[in-house]
């Protein structure tokens, strides 16, 4: 089938472009692009068109004309795999790739990365996406034990990383016996889904004046390279997505006796059971907790539509 003339709003050209980057998407999730369920009739006219075809009856992709049209026109696109496991993963990084269009975060797809050693036998991995100038990694982590422990395999394995980032729908996946603490990396944030939307505000924001706003005082220099600032006598560390890393730098601190002051962790809410869970119990009493306003780390961002 042909495409048939129809006039395609900006908004539409967008889904289009999206779905010629990221597949294939859940219908019901095109309503971003359009705000309101008015992009229920959208994607019936697109259909009627055969811009884009649906897919299991839940899902939506390009059609054959449509991506006929792209070619032309030198757009690149990724056609879909159809088998069962693709499809979900493929729902997963587009629900994923919606909040990093909105929250401006520059990504690299993994099926855009094909070509270097890890890329081409590694699967699990989702993307490649840069936070406060830096190149992270990105997994999405399933809750299942078995998926975990391979995709960790696959994180040890890397070379090519310093800094990694797990999208996961609980930060609870983080044990005691499984602190996604690896040798070969500097950094490994791990973050509640929830929270891609506080990425924009986190990639530009002004750390030491974020803490003296929450403090409502001058932050000083920190004793120790793993806290950003000093309030008084505490030390701040500045954590509002689980860094695993740099909970072992602060237990090693103390272990080792290198370190007496005490340090308060400014991080979201559901972070704090996980973080006393990873820390000595020996000097638990050292350390104390500041939630982050969510409201205030949520600002205006980009919109799709």
């Amino acid at each position: 089938m042909e495409l048939k003339n129809i006039r395609l709003s900006a908004n539409d050209e967008k889904l289009i472009k999206f779905l010629a980057r990221f597949k294939l998407m859940l219908a019901v999730d095109a309503k971003k692009f359009y705000k309101t369920s008015y992009y229920q009739k959208r994607l019936q006219a697109l259909k009627n068109a055969n811009y884009i075809t649906r897919f299991h009856k839940s899902y939506i992709k390009l059609s054959g004309a449509c991506l006929r049209l792209l070619e032309k026109e030198n757009i690149k696109y990724f056609p879909p795999c159809k088998n069962k496991e693709s499809i979900d993963r493929y729902v997963i990084v587009s629900k994923i790739g919606i909040e990093l269009v909105e929250n401006q975060i520059p990504y690299k797809l993994s099926w855009e990365m094909k070509g270097d050693s890890y890329t081409d036998w590694s699967r699990r991995f989702i993307a490649e996406i840069e936070l406060r100038g830096e190149k992270y990694l990105t997994y999405y982590a399933k809750n299942n034990e078995k998926y975990i422990r391979a995709m960790q395999f696959d994180i040890n394995k890397d070379v090519t990383y310093s800094n990694i980032l797990v999208i996961s729908d609980n930060v609870d996946i983080i044990k005691k016996s499984s602190p996604f603490v690896f040798p070969n990396k500097v950094s490994v944030l791990i973050i509640n889904k929830n929270r891609i939307n506080t990425l924009y505000k986190f990639n530009k924001l002004n750390i030491k004046e974020e803490i003296e706003k929450i403090y409502g005082k001058k932050a000083d220099d920190p004793d120790f390279n793993s806290a950003e600032y000093k309030i008084d006598s505490k030390n701040i560390v500045f954590m509002p997505y689980l860094d695993t890393h740099r909970i072992l730098a602060i237990n090693n601190l103390y272990t080792l006796g290198f370190f007496e002051e005490n340090i308060e962790i400014l991080t979201f809410k559901e972070n704090i059971k996980v973080i006393k869970k990873l820390i000595n119990e020996s000097f638990v009493d050292k350390i104390s907790y500041k939630e982050i306003e969510e409201k205030e780390f949520e600002e205006k961002k980009y919109n799709l539509y």
